[in-house]
This record gives C-alpha cells, structure tokens and sequence, in this order.
C-alpha cells in the first residue's frame, strides 16, 4: 500500500510529538560554551552553546528572574538543563532551557581575557597614549565592509552633520580568518598614505566568534601605533573588544561614531554668529566708554578730533566684519560644492551604482564572490545578485577558453 505524501506541517508536528515522547530528549543536560547570548525585554533569553563546529540554539522563558542570568557572558562555560523541542513553524529544533549551571569561563573568554591582560600590562590601554580628536578634521577614514548598514549610518549621519567634510571609505574584510590582516592593512595604508585625520573603524554586532577578528593582538598593535587618532565602533552597544580598549574613542554604535567625529555645521555657524556679535558689542561698548569719558572732561576741539578718529576706525572694524562674513559664506559655498562633486564620485564608484547599470554580483553558497571559472564547478548553485534582487542559478557548463586568443 502507498502512503499518502505528508504536508510539511504534518512532518514538522509528528517530529515534534516524538521528540516530546523522548525521555532523554524531554529532560536533557547539554554542555557546551555561551554564544551570541541577548535577553530581550519580553524577559526571555536567547543564545547557542558551542562546542567545536557544532552548535545548539537555546531559549530560556522567563530568564529575567533567574539569578543566574545576569551573570552569563558570551565565552562562558554552561550546562543547560531541558527539553529539546521543535519550533513548528520553522522546522528547526531548539534546546527549550529550564535551568542554567556556571562552570566558569570558556576558551574564548579565557583567551579575551589573557590578551586583555598582556596589553594591558604593556600599556596599550593607558589614558596618556589616547590621542585627542581634531575639533574639526578636513578628512575622516572609514574602515568597515563597503556593503551594509553600517556605512550607510555612518554616512547618513556624517552627511547630516557636515557635508564638507571629505570621507574616505577603506573597504575591509571584518569578519573571519582574513579580517584582522585586513583591518591592520587598512590601518596601515591611512597611516602611510597620510589619507586622513580621523580613523573610525566600525562593525554591526554580532557573536564573540563574529567579532574575534577585532580581540587579535595584531589589530591591536596597529591601532596602538597609529599616527592618526582611531575612534573604535564595533558591535553594539554591550559589545567589548580588545580594539576598543586601545582605540583613543570607543563609540557604542558607529552612528554614535559618526556624531562624536563630525562637528556639526549647524554649530558651527552658530558659534561664528555668536563670535561676530561678541566683537561687535565689545567694540561698541568701548566706543560709549571713551564717550562717556570725552563726555566727562568736555573738551570740544579734542573731542571732534577723536571722535572723526573713533567713527572712521568703526566704519573699518564694520567693513573688516562684512567682508569677513561674505569671505567666510564664499568658503562654505566652495567647500559645499567640492562635497557634491565628491559624493557624485563615490555614488558612481559604488558597487551598488554598478548593479543599477546592468552588472551582477555573483557568489557562491559560502556567500565569497566569484570572479573566475576556476571557483566553480558543474552543478554547483550560485548567487546572481541585480539590482532590485537576486537569482539562485545551478551551473550547468563551465567553458574557461571564452575570452582567450590564440598564440
């Protein structure tokens, strides 16, 4: 007799209804190190335990009022005790925790915290090696992954704040085994090529293992020894890494970084305005002074004599201010129009821009991108990425003599 096809509804819930009548998978104790831990204000905790590769998403109801949790910390070594469940909707299965034993600190913490510990002792943290900001830079680095939010905040809110600022985007790897080489290249090449004032060097959030890259001592080397002051905004706000011990800044989100590098213009105008004011009440009030005085020993020929003197110095100092204030409006002008000459160059240097003139992004599953016939192979699946999406497509053929001439 043949069985009818199951639904994939049907599928997910009888794999459910037998992990429930399991008894070890109902009342399990599983071992391993605390990832990507996040308690959400709803009171439930999500995180992994990691032990090697493999990997086990947990979810804790009601973590909130458990004393023990407000004691994890990414890199620690737990033992999780309860049942193992399947979330229907998504057919992924999850250790559903009851309770939560510390067995103390994991490989990565323990690595964390030795490295914090060595720089330390060298001095890498030390307040008197933070190098001061420039109140306002001609030139910002950005070195982060040229795709994503996070240089898109970082430009939203540099754009907003001062527009006349020139930013240099320094695209880098951050995260995997290449990231930290290529965070100290891109530190090195600002350094070397004398590219800017102010480096920021940012990064979305992410688990202790997505942001190892920035706890390397070769990054941290770098950024000690770097001529230009480095502001660090890696991960979120909660998120601490080696790199923002030694930055001269640490910002808790890149937009924040954003805020503490670009002075605002709005301000800045501002504060001119209010300069202007303070000199023309000075030179005011110290013309009524003389008067007064003048006034007080009544000598009439003197008097005009000085007085002819005094009004031509004011119609100076006025003309000084009004050329002053024209010459300064002139400077912003010049300075707005070199800012939209430069982000036209950036938007059609953007690989974005690229996609919307009829090119394609191509990568593989890994998500690395492809640039030559020698990464593939026949039946492998590859990501056709277009402007307004992204085509899944299966290699058929793999011709590498297209493009070549004969010697």
């Amino acid at each position: 007799m043949k069985l009818r096809a199951l639904k994939v509804a049907e599928v997910n819930q009888y794999l459910k209804q037998m992990m429930q009548r399991d008894p070890i998978l109902n009342r399990i104790s599983v071992l391993g190190e605390l990832s990507n831990f996040k308690c959400h204000t709803s009171g439930h905790a999500y995180f992994a335990l990691k032990d090697g590769d493999a990997k086990i998403n947990c979810v804790w109801f009601n973590a909130i009022y458990d004393p023990a949790c407000k004691q994890l910390i990414d890199g620690m070594q737990l033992i999780c005790q309860g049942a193992v469940t399947l979330y229907e909707k998504d057919g992924k299965y999850q250790l559903a925790v009851k309770s939560v034993e510390l067995l103390g600190i994991g490989d990565l913490a323990e690595q964390f915290e030795k490295m914090k510990r060595k720089l330390e002792a060298l001095g890498y943290f030390d307040p008197l090696h933070k190098k001061r900001l420039p109140a306002y830079p001609n030139k910002v680095a950005i070195i982060t992954s040229p795709t994503g939010s996070v240089i898109r905040d970082l430009l939203t809110v540099s754009g907003r704040r001062n527009p006349n600022i020139d930013v240099i985007l320094i695209p880098t790897v951050v995260q995997g085994q290449d990231a930290s080489a290529s965070v100290t290249n891109a530190i090195s090449r600002v350094n070397e090529q004398n590219l800017a004032e102010v480096i920021i060097i940012a990064r979305g959030g992410g688990s202790i293992e997505e942001l190892w890259a920035f706890n390397s001592e070769e990054v941290a080397h770098s950024i000690f020894n770097s001529a230009i002051p480095v502001v660090s905004a890696i991960g979120h706000e909660t998120d601490f890494t080696i790199a923002d011990f030694v930055a001269d800044l640490r910002a808790a989100t890149p937009s924040e970084a954003a805020e503490l590098v670009f002075p605002s213009l709005g301000h800045s105008k501002e504060q001119i305005n209010v300069l202007m004011y303070k000199i023309s009440e000075t030179i005011n009030r110290k013309i009524k002074n003389i008067k007064l005085l003048l006034s007080l020993h009544n000598p009439e020929r003197e008097y005009g004599k000085i007085m002819s003197v005094l009004d031509r110095q004011k119609e100076m100092t006025e003309q000084y201010l009004s050329r002053s204030k024209r010459a300064l409006l002139q400077h912003i002008q010049k300075q707005q129009a070199v800012l939209t000459a430069q982000v036209e160059t950036l938007e059609a240097l953007s690989p974005l821009k690229t996609l919307t003139r009829g090119y394609a992004v191509i990568s593989n599953e890994g998500n690395q991108t492809i640039q030559s016939t020698k990464q593939v192979q026949v039946g492998e699946i590859l990501n056709i990425r277009l402007r307004d999406g992204v085509i899944r497509s299966e290699i058929l053929q793999v011709d590498s003599t297209i493009g070549e001439t004969n010697g």
